[in-house]
Formats: structure tokens, sequence, C-alpha cells
């Protein structure tokens, strides 16, 4: 796990609130993209990796590409883990697009 990209003020990787869903309340957590860039790579829960790429659609930075891209080509995670993340994909894909002005290839197939 590469932690040399996160901030010196910060020790800790990722946050998960309630990872047992014992409370019957939603909750939001606002943190940096690459924390939920780690949680998504490193959690092995499916939840939160699905927590993960519903908050990475907010972050359409090459970093979010990798982390997403990583994902669908991981065949040992849950094929909808990987559907979600293909999805995602597309819109931070185009959201990239309109910023930077270049067309991002899209080059996987989710079996």
């Amino acid at each position: 796990m590469h932690v040399h990209d996160h901030s010196a003020d910060s020790p800790v990787l990722w946050l998960r609130l309630d990872p047992d869903m014992t409370l019957l309340r939603s909750t939001f957590i606002e943190q940096p993209d690459y924390q939920w860039q780690y949680q998504l790579r490193h959690e092995r829960d499916v939840t939160a990796q699905m927590e993960a790429i519903s908050a990475l659609e907010r972050y359409p930075t090459p970093a979010t590409r990798l982390a997403l891209t990583d994902t669908i080509e991981n065949e040992q995670s849950y094929y909808k883990v990987r559907c979600r993340a293909a999805h995602c994909l597309t819109k931070v894909r185009v959201c990239c697009q309109a910023i930077t002005g270049h067309v991002c290839a899209l080059s996987h197939i989710v079996n």
C-alpha cells in the first residue's frame, strides 16, 4: 500500500462509521479522494467498497480513474463491485473530458 499520497496532517487512511450496520441512521462521510481510493482498494467488505465507489463519483481525477480501473481489472473483486466501478468510471471519465478537453480511452470489458 502506497501511503505517500496522503497528507502528513492525517495519519488515517480511511474512515468507516458503523461497519456492522447496527444503527438505523444514514450518515455522510466527507474525506479526501485518496482516502476513498484506499478504502476501495484495500477494504475487503463489499459495502465499504460500494460506499467508496459512490463517493468517488465526486472526484474526477486521474487517481480516481486508476483506482476504479484497478477494481474493474481485479478478478477477485465481487462482480457487482466491478460493475458499479465500471458505471462510476463512465461518469468520472465524462467529467474529466469536460474538464480537460481530451478523450480518455475506455478499453475495459467487465465479464
